[in-house]
């Protein structure tokens, strides 16, 4: 499904607290926000730090897409990508960020 619709980013945090704290000194910039997801069932594609660049991502949007036009589940939710990794901390092919799709 291509669309020009909202496209969001998630890095997951251990300091709710803290990031909250930070989002309100700094994320004016970049429009930063802090918001708690519930629990649920994400079908997700991980990929490495290179392929995280446009065009290379596609494929990780193209991938999850069709695993569920493949198996049924209903979207539940935009898609995200979902940044785990210390980007300054990890090589190129080391794996960075998941594609997720919340499904239900």
């Amino acid at each position: 499904m291509d669309s020009d619709g909202l496209a969001q980013c998630r890095v997951p945090v251990a300091d709710e607290a803290a990031a909250r704290a930070w989002a309100e000194r700094h994320g004016r910039a970049w429009g930063t926000t802090v918001r708690r997801e519930p629990a649920r069932r994400l079908a997700y594609t991980r990929i490495s730090k290179s392929q995280v660049a446009f065009p290379q991502i596609l494929a990780a949007f193209e991938a999850g897409e069709a695993w569920i036009g493949e198996r049924g589940p209903a979207y539940d939710g935009p898609c995200r990508e979902v940044c785990f990794a210390e980007w300054e901390a990890v090589g190129p092919e080391d794996p960075a960020c998941d594609v997720a799709f919340p499904v239900g």
